[in-house]
């Protein structure tokens, strides 16, 4: 029995074979890293900061730093353990 072979007339041109009849993309990949950085309300997206502001953050970590308890820093902020654990964790 021989094997059937396709014409190369059932292929448009040597770019279609290799990017699988779709053609070239005219977008950009969805995982490609942007050129420049994103402006506007879409310019950071994570999680929001647990303490209010730097210096309660830079407070808590010199506490932290001193011997202060997770539990007491959590108490004394009316946040929870674990929050602490992640504010005061070294950069």
């Amino acid at each position: 029995m021989t094997t059937q072979f396709f014409p190369s007339s059932c292929y448009r041109d040597a770019d279609s074979r290799r990017l699988g009849r779709r053609g070239a993309r005219s977008y950009p990949h969805p995982h490609r890293q942007r050129q420049e950085p994103r402006q506007g309300p879409w310019a950071h997206m994570g999680r929001p900061p647990s303490l209010d502001t730097p210096e309660q953050q830079k407070e808590a970590t010199r506490r932290r730093a001193q011997g202060a308890m997770l539990q007491e820093l959590a108490d004394s902020y009316d946040r929870s353990v674990a929050t602490m654990r992640r504010a005061t964790r070294a950069a």
